[in-house]
């Protein structure tokens, strides 16, 4: 299917400015790519997704475990499926991501809660295709705020990327905003907005639901890009929580995005 890219990008770009506009929003939901603050109060929380754009489909398992209030450690493991330039499939394990957020000073009235994050991608991937053979680190900090019904996070990332034999890469530098509006008990709306410097967006980051952006095969020089992703997450009950949305790249890709995740923990 043929997308209009100027069209997409401007209307993805309004819609997720009138979202960040209305609302001082939140950030529990994982359908965005930054570090929510509630993995600081979770127990154990296990989420997966399906994330499909032409020709690639990447299905993520995120593990996350909190032991005290302060620290977050996470593990994520992704099977994906890659249509190659040739014609041919791949399909198996993408590289391995082990990530932990350490939260340095805790939120007050007029004051933002800031947390350190440190993500390390792991060369694991079962094919060639599907990683990069080298190791990629990532060193962040993340601001949250909370409201009543409504909370704001923004987050930086530079990240450290592996440089593969005959491979042109860069390092990444990353700016994110994300938030949730809290419109019932059991309704979310999320957004989010991320805009990269170097690598290609999406190589190295990892969300808890993502629906922030597809892992890539190789995380390859590219620029300046631009990704923002609109989403809805519906609770059931304390634990369990159901979540789709759609991710708008300025490059005019299209990633639609579904999942679920369940936590272990109180719930929220």
């Amino acid at each position: 299917m043929t997308y209009n890219k100027a069209n997409t990008s401007a209307c993805l770009c309004l819609l997720s400015a009138l979202l960040l506009a209305l609302v001082p929003l939140d950030s529990d939901a994982k359908i965005v790519r930054t570090k929510s603050k509630n993995r600081l109060s979770r127990e154990v929380t296990i989420s997966n997704r399906i994330e499909h754009e032409t020709g690639e489909t990447v299905v993520p398992l995120l593990l996350e475990w909190s032991p005290n209030d302060k620290l977050a450690l996470s593990l994520e493991a992704s099977y994906a499926s890659v249509s190659l330039d040739s014609g041919s499939k791949v399909s198996g394990m993408q590289d391995l991501d082990i990530g932990a957020v350490y939260e340095i000073s805790r939120e007050t009235r007029h004051r933002p809660s800031v947390a350190l994050e440190f993500d390390v991608k792991l060369p694991t991937a079962s094919n060639p295709e599907l990683g990069t053979k080298k190791t990629d680190f990532s060193l962040g900090v993340v601001l949250t705020k909370g409201y009543v019904h409504h909370d704001l996070e923004a987050s930086a990332l530079y990240t450290f990327v592996g440089k593969p034999p005959g491979v042109k890469t860069e390092n990444v530098f990353e700016l994110g905003v994300s938030g949730e509006w809290h419109v019932s008990p059991r309704i979310d709306l999320v957004g989010e907005i991320v805009g990269s410097s170097g690598g290609s967006l999406g190589g190295n980051s990892r969300t808890g639901f993502g629906l922030g952006g597809v892992q890539s095969a190789l995380t390859v020089a590219s620029g300046t890009e631009v990704e923002m992703t609109l989403g809805i997450a519906e609770r059931f009950g304390k634990h369990f929580k159901l979540e789709q949305g759609v991710t708008g790249k300025t490059d005019g890709t299209i990633i639609f995005l579904v999942g679920w995740e369940y936590d272990f923990g109180s719930g929220k």
